[in-house]
């Protein structure tokens, strides 16, 4: 078989693989050294962990309409959340409240947050707005921030609540029983250990699904939330990747047009302008693509991970190669030239050498003669 069929059937079949490989991309230790200290830290962080990663996803919780999220109707959807999550979204019949283990009352100082508004407001509208309902109650529950105290128990809130806007006098509001005048932002959070009966997809396919749900099927009108994993950040960088392969196709075509102008242009200008010209300029931009994909597909076949910033390669090779293919196609242009120039100069020569020698010695003996 000639060397450039074998070429092209490999390129072919290195190509078809790239089709059947998902891209992963691996946020922990994809872009990090193999000798990194992060490496150690994180081992030493998995031994309290059972040895695995731990199962995290965060929920940013916003007001619609831009106002304060420390409003009892915007809490009790804030909660409403909490407990959604905790006993949806099954993976192997393990919801997160089944495998939260101690980590089930992450999200207990919002819950009673949220309880000690609604008994203040409650409080309040007994008494008929004098605010004297909060006085009884004073020793058991302060709804301050950052440390609010209900039953007994200090609750931390800096954790949850961010863009907070306090009442500078430092005292609580008898209207609201807080001195939270705004709360532009609150994160649940949704921590666990993984189950022993799960995998590393497993784990990545329940943030999914909660990221999934929320983004497509969740509606409410008071609050907007948005959720922040591993697997959806993995996911979005993943997208971000692909979106670069029609700016890929676009690149090509401009650059296949640019190709066959300049090379047909300085062909002409050598007086070597043919058919074959354009094929060169053609081969010349689909050889760096053919030896990326190539490339590609052999080190997914040998079991490398598929990353997205893969998808750069092709920019980076186009780059390269194709200036490296037109720097020896006008080197063969200036070759060719060149030994044309030989081929139509030494013939002359020669037959005008041949045409006058046979004058030379008569020439020479009438110069001798004189």
């Amino acid at each position: 078989m000639p060397c450039f069929q074998v070429v092209i059937v490999l390129t072919t079949l290195a190509s078809l693989k790239i089709l059947f490989v998902e891209t992963k991309d691996d946020l922990k230790t994809g872009y990090s050294s193999s000798s990194a200290r992060a490496f150690e830290e994180l081992e030493i962080f998995r031994k309290f962990s059972d040895g695995k990663d731990p199962v995290v996803v965060v929920v940013f919780v916003m007001a619609k309409d831009g106002g304060s999220m420390a409003r009892i109707d915007h809490l009790n959807e804030t909660v409403n959340i909490i407990d959604y999550v905790g006993t949806h979204f099954p993976v192997k019949n393990q919801t997160y409240y089944r495998m939260c283990k101690n980590f089930c009352d992450a999200n207990e100082p919002i819950r009673q947050f949220r309880n000690g508004l609604l008994l203040h407001s409650t409080r309040h509208a007994e008494v008929g707005g004098t605010g004297g309902g909060n006085t009884s109650d004073a020793g058991l529950i302060n709804i301050s921030f950052p440390i609010m105290k209900f039953l007994g128990r200090d609750l931390d809130l800096s954790p949850y609540f961010f863009g907070v806007d306090v009442d500078s006098t430092k005292y609580l509001s008898e209207t609201l029983g807080t001195n939270i005048k705004y709360v532009k932002l609150v994160a649940l959070h949704f921590r666990t250990q993984r189950p022993s009966e799960w995998s590393t997809d497993d784990a990545l396919r329940w943030e999914r699904l909660v990221g999934s749900y929320f983004r497509s099927e969740y509606n409410s009108s008071l609050i907007r939330p948005i959720v922040f994993s591993i697997a959806l950040t993995q996911d979005e960088v993943v997208r971000a990747g692909f979106a670069f392969m029609p700016y890929i196709s676009v690149g090509f075509m401009i650059m296949f047009a640019f190709a066959v102008t300049t090379v047909s242009a300085g062909s002409a200008y050598m007086k070597q302008f043919s058919i074959q010209k354009i094929i060169y300029a053609f081969i010349g931009c689909i050889t760096p693509l053919m030896a990326t994909s190539t490339a590609l597909g052999l080190l997914f076949l040998f079991g490398m991970r598929p990353g997205s910033i893969l998808c750069v390669t092709p920019f980076l090779v186009l780059a390269i190669g194709v200036d490296d293919a037109f720097l020896m196609i006008n080197a063969w242009n200036r070759t060719e030239a060149e030994m044309r120039s030989k081929t139509v100069v030494y013939p002359a020569v020669r037959d005008r050498m041949v045409a006058v020698s046979p004058f030379m010695p008569i020439i020479k003996k009438e110069w001798q003669f004189r």
